[in-house]
């Protein structure tokens, strides 16, 4: 079989491998398919189609991704999104594969693909439907496509990333060193730069301006209680706090030797697609903090963490091959040691997430499922609800009502509004912020709400109708009592727990 087949067959190989890791996060956490962000694109969608605007006028909704509400959007199911998501997972596994190979090696290129496996990262991005998961596959199709020459395909794929996230927009820069291509160098680095008109023009129609936006970056970190990053704090979180503090703590030096040794051993790589890309990807995130600072999550810089890997991956061989010095038994031993450094890494940061993170998602968002169903049987249109800022796509796209009378407990904690809401989903574990749990403990705290559903550590509560002192008091039902009693004891232990307000959600 010649090489280039071989290659095809690893690729459909690895595709089938990666697709399967993404089906097995899908049974291990079956409610992180309704991801805030992909349910935001479903009501952006439907909201187009009505002509609506109003999101405009919440606190805070998640900011609109072009190509995302239009691809993903008119699907308006969770599990037809999940499978395009896959899809784009597995691709993904084999592109980093493909350049590998090119890059590396063989040996290297399945050892990449390999390990990617491992990241539990890319089985929840994939479940979320992410963006970032998104723009990986853009980003490592748009130089895969540049080291086989078809630059012309890489400039659209770069324009679809872009379309995702402005900020890959500034990769278009590398097509400016190809001088080999003479004036279509520069047709090649504008075709991307369409995503920032596009990209306006959607905020337009779907939020009836083209700088509306923009208030979601500012307002975010007031919300969260956490602060924001400027130009000279991006680079130090992206390279020091993501890469080595955050994710390859055991194996960031592998990385370093790998990608110091491919770089000496030929120095026309430093305008190579697979470095020159993914740092101006970076520059994005750099030129952002400029025009707003922006409080930062992991998965952000998900895409470096990936490029990075790659490199790892490079060094553990090569240094097994000049460590064994032509031993075959030897440098496979050696390279399986160092392969237990990236292994340790990897499963520490996916329990952390499980139980931080995931678990408490899974446990909340089934929680609302069910807040949903007794929502829509007893709440009136007209009527407000007040819940974590987590949940407002999924109950705006559930139950009928103007975006106005959906509230999220962030902002009414920022404000300290002195109206009380008529119906409270309380989710102490999801609130993105202390003062936001403090605030809505205060509020259910006071007396003036039934609770009508509860798992003892979440509840749905309604305000109670105010009577006139003539009428007698209503008599609860014994059932309401027990069950608010459990929700109350579930709820004053979890005051004394304070939520990870850490970036990496």
């Amino acid at each position: 079989m010649s090489r280039g087949g071989a290659r095809a067959w690893w690729a459909v190989g690895l595709f089938g491998a990666h697709l399967l890791q993404a089906l097995w996060f899908a049974h291990l956490y079956p409610e992180s398919r309704y991801d805030t962000d992909l349910l935001a694109y479903f009501v952006y969608f439907r909201n187009w189609l009505a002509h609506d605007t109003s999101l405009q006028q919440v606190s805070y909704f998640v900011q609109p991704k072009p190509l995302l509400v239009f691809t993903l959007g008119p699907m308006a199911n969770v599990s037809l999104a999940f499978a395009c998501s896959a899809l784009a997972s597995a691709t993904l596994g084999s592109l980093v594969y493909l350049i590998g190979c090119q890059a590396f090696g063989p040996a290297t290129g399945l050892l990449f693909s390999g390990l990617l496996l491992l990241d539990g990262s890319k089985g929840i991005l994939t479940l979320k439907s992410s963006a970032d998961l998104y723009v990986a596959c853009f980003l490592f199709l748009t130089v895969y496509l540049a080291q086989v020459g078809r630059l012309g395909a890489a400039s659209v794929a770069l324009l679809l990333s872009a379309l995702v996230k402005p900020v890959t927009a500034p990769c278009a820069v590398y097509f400016l060193t190809r001088e080999d291509q003479g004036t279509r160098r520069w047709i090649w680095a504008a075709v991307p730069l369409l995503a920032l008109p596009l990209t306006l023009l959607s905020n337009q129609v779907l939020l009836g301006g083209i700088h509306i936006s923009d208030q979601f970056l500012r307002e975010f970190p007031t919300l969260r209680d956490a602060p924001a990053i400027g130009p000279g704090e991006v680079l130090h979180f992206a390279l020091w706090t993501q890469l080595i503090k955050n994710r390859f703590l055991s194996s960031a030096s592998w990385g370093l030797v790998g990608l110091i040794l491919w770089i000496a051993a030929d120095r026309r790589r430093l305008t190579s697609p697979l470095l020159l890309i993914p740092l101006l990807f970076v520059g994005g995130y750099l030129l952002l903090s400029v025009v707003a600072p922006y409080m930062p999550f992991f998965r952000f810089y998900w895409p470096l963490e990936v490029w990075f890997l790659g490199f790892v991956a490079f060094g553990i061989v090569e240094s097994a091959r000049r460590l064994a010095s032509g031993r075959q038994g030897v440098q496979v031993a050696v390279t399986a040691v160092l392969l237990c450094f990236v292994t340790d890494d990897y499963v520490v940061h996916q329990l952390s997430y499980r139980d931080n993170f995931a678990l408490p998602f899974e446990a909340g968002m089934t929680f609302v499922r069910s807040a949903g169903s007794v929502l829509q049987q007893q709440r009136r249109t007209d009527q407000n609800i007040l819940a974590p800022l987590t949940f407002l796509p999924y109950l705006m796209w559930e139950l009928p009502g103007r975006a106005e009378l959906f509230l999220s407990a962030e902002q009414a904690s920022v404000q300290e509004a002195g109206a009380s809401p008529d119906w409270v989903l309380d989710v102490p574990a999801i609130y993105g912020s202390p003062r936001a749990r403090e605030f809505v403990a205060r509020l259910v705290g006071a007396g003036e709400y039934t609770p009508q559903l509860t798992d003892g550590k979440a509840a749905l509560l309604v305000r109670r109708p105010r009577l006139s002192t003539a009428a007698p008091p209503a008599r609860r039902p014994v059932i309401a009592v027990a069950a608010g009693a459990r929700y109350v004891g579930g709820a004053l232990a979890s005051r004394r727990r304070r939520l990870d307000t850490r970036p990496g959600a």
